[in-house]
């Protein structure tokens, strides 16, 4: 009986424990899921999230061996450059020459293939700025002040390259890190502000070096058009999404939006920012990341104003602010073509370009639908349906609803607002 009843007791407990067990991990997991967003937001600083997110590319919150590959090369690449700066290689602002230099000079590996890249550009009307049109003098020209603050704008009248090779490895950046379903959005470079937070200072002529393979082909695409672009804008919203519009057997259509700018002036004069309404486009790729079919990225041009610009006068503001204590001028203007296309698709070194197949997808939307998707991400309010003025009172009257207008100088879902 005592035999019978120890027993019992040592089964109790083994239950008893494995139910604690089964109990504690539950509860674990449950912590864990709970308190992992505000750990990361309360113990990691933004910088340091945006870096671990640019590597992370499946966004599983782990680094794979391939991820850390990428990583380290990264790592490598920060140490080579800072070894080039102590022996004396240019450093700080951008040596034009030299920029143009290691772009073109980049070398395509025989196994690899490459699409060139070709740049479109006709510069920003001035007559389309409502400065300009004011700070004319009686001779015809600007008053001298207005006249050296635009001075990279002026002189902006062709692409920094016309033309650059990217291989398929370069472009593969733009393919989601996991599967995804059509009409599914992901990032590709991750937003560090908010609406509710300030924006980055003024006061600066290059942004910092890429942080990844991401934001490396980003940059060299966006340097076609100018050697100082800055990946995220000083105000939100930032960064560039993609969204998948359409899969076959082998390829996927992906669509994306980018919001950049361009810091175009070169000291002793102040920094003049120049930022697009905003700049997309779509890439049609196999599954793999080994051969591209096409790809496009612009600017539209289909609105009377399509840029923002914002440049320091050299006044102080007469409240000071630590990070940015200059007065701003800000005008908005039209540029009728930005844009990067390539004739064909990839090939190998010594191949001919051969024309571009049909693709019949098995699943997709409309290419409207998909920028549709984009905007909404970028501008949640976009949720609520906006119409023209000449087609208002249409809608209105066939959903029986009342007007609401909002009169803007610039648009207010893309940057030139």
């Amino acid at each position: 009986m005592n035999a019978l009843w120890k027993l019992a007791i040592v089964v109790g407990l083994v239950a008893v424990g494995v139910s604690f067990c089964g109990i504690y991990r539950v509860i674990n997991e449950v912590h864990r899921s709970l308190n992992y967003a505000d750990l990361v937001a309360k113990h990691i600083t933004k910088d340091t999230l945006r870096l671990f997110k640019n590597f992370d590319q499946d966004d599983d919150n782990y680094l794979d061996i391939f991820e850390f590959q990428a990583a380290r090369r990264y790592v490598e690449k920060r140490v080579e450059n800072k070894a080039s700066a102590e022996d004396g290689a240019p450093n700080g602002l951008l040596n034009h020459k030299l920029l143009k230099e290691k772009l073109l000079n980049a070398t395509v590996a025989a196994d690899e293939e490459y699409v060139t890249v070709k740049a479109s550009f006709q510069p920003l009307d001035l007559d389309s700025m409502s400065a300009f049109s004011k700070k004319r003098n009686d001779h015809g020209g600007v008053d001298r002040m207005y006249d050296i603050h635009t001075e990279g704008l002026r002189k902006w009248a062709a692409p920094f390259i016309n033309e650059l090779n990217f291989t398929c490895q370069d472009l593969k950046v733009f393919l989601p890190g996991s599967k995804k379903s059509v009409g599914d959005v992901w990032n590709i470079v991750l937003p560090i502000t908010s609406k509710y937070e300030p924006g980055l200072s003024h006061n600066r002529y290059q942004q910092e070096a890429p942080m990844s393979d991401r934001e490396q082909t980003l940059t060299n695409l966006l340097t076609m058009f100018g050697p100082a672009p800055f990946l995220l804008n000083r105000f939100a919203p930032q960064g560039t999404m993609a969204v998948l519009r359409a899969f076959s057997k082998d390829y996927l259509d992906i669509v994306f939006r980018m919001h950049a700018e361009f810091q175009i002036n070169e000291p002793p004069n102040f920094p003049f920012w120049f930022s697009p309404a905003q700049f997309t486009g779509n890439i049609i790729i196999s599954n793999d990341g080994k051969h591209v079919e096409d790809f496009t990225l612009y600017v539209p041009n289909d609105k009377k104003l399509n840029v923002d610009m914002e440049w320091i006068t050299g006044k102080k503001k007469i409240i000071d602010q630590p990070n940015d204590p200059w007065e701003m001028e800000v005008d908005i203007g039209y540029i009728p073509e930005m844009a990067l296309h390539i004739d064909g698709p990839s090939h190998k070194v010594g191949e001919l370009v051969k024309e571009k197949q049909l693709i019949n997808w098995e699943k997709e939307i409309s290419e409207s639908q998909a920028r549709r998707l984009l905007q909404k991400k970028f501008y949640p309010f976009q949720e609520i349906r906006y119409y023209p003025f000449n087609i208002t009172y249409e809608k209105a009257n066939e959903e029986s609803k009342l007007v609401h207008q909002i009169l803007l100088w610039g648009s207010l879902d893309d940057q030139s607002c």
